[in-house]
Formats: C-alpha cells, structure tokens, sequence
C-alpha cells in the first residue's frame, strides 16, 4: 500500500488544529525503559507519530469507575474554560480531597499547561453550576 508523504513542517494556524488526546485506558501514558516507543510518542511526533498538540494518559491500571469519574470532572473543568494543567490539577485534588482517591495522580499530561480548548458551540459547553464537582 502507497500512502501519501507526510507533509513536514505544519503551518502555525494547522497547529491550532491538532488535537488534545485524552488516553483514559490502563498504562496509556506509560514507556517501557530503554524503547522507543510508546502511545505519548507516538501521538506527539510530528513526523514519525501524529503530531498533535498534546496526551494525557495513565501510568498504572486505573478501575473503570475511576477512569469514568474522573474524565467527566476533568472535562468540565476543560470545557469550561481552565487551562489544561489547571483542569487536571483541580480533578486530582478534588478526588483526593473530597474522594480521598490518589488514582488522580496516576495522569500524566504530555502538552502544554497553558493550552486551552475553546468550544465553538456555546450549546456545547458544561453547565456553570459546578455540575461535575471540585
């Protein structure tokens, strides 16, 4: 099969494009010592992987109704407007807090902590009540 060459260098406004990965599956953040590769790896290459703009994965096997929980908080908190560390670090705390859960810290975030998602559908955005919690 021929595929197309990928194309090199994105231009500055393509970057605004490339997507945030939120990997909420066991061991999808985690690297094996001494390998080249692996699912942050490969999402944010730009040449050998996808390229995109950030990952957020686990480092060990995380209960699925933790997984669930947490990726409902975390997106609240992301749609509403925080920035991408602010959002996972007000999930972590929240569920060690109020949850006494430390499986938060288990999140590894490979992106800027600046970045912010901004949704162009205002309908699409989370309730301002404080829906999610923390």
């Amino acid at each position: 099969m021929n595929l197309p060459p990928r194309p090199e260098a994105a231009p500055a406004r393509a970057a605004a494009r490339r997507p945030l990965v939120f990997l909420n599956a066991c061991r999808s953040g985690q690297g094996l010592a001494g390998s080249v590769t692996s699912f942050p790896r490969f999402f944010l290459h730009p040449k050998e992987g996808c390229g995109n703009r950030g990952v957020i994965g686990t480092e060990a096997e995380v209960p699925d109704y933790f997984a669930a929980d947490f990726s409902k908080r975390f997106y609240h908190h992301l749609l509403s407007g925080k920035p991408l560390g602010e959002a996972l670090h007000l999930t972590r705390t929240y569920l060690l807090e109020e949850k006494w859960n430390p499986l938060g810290l288990l999140y590894s975030m490979y992106a800027d902590p600046n970045l912010r998602v901004r949704i162009g559908n205002p309908k699409l955005a989370p309730p301002r009540d404080g829906g999610a919690g923390g």
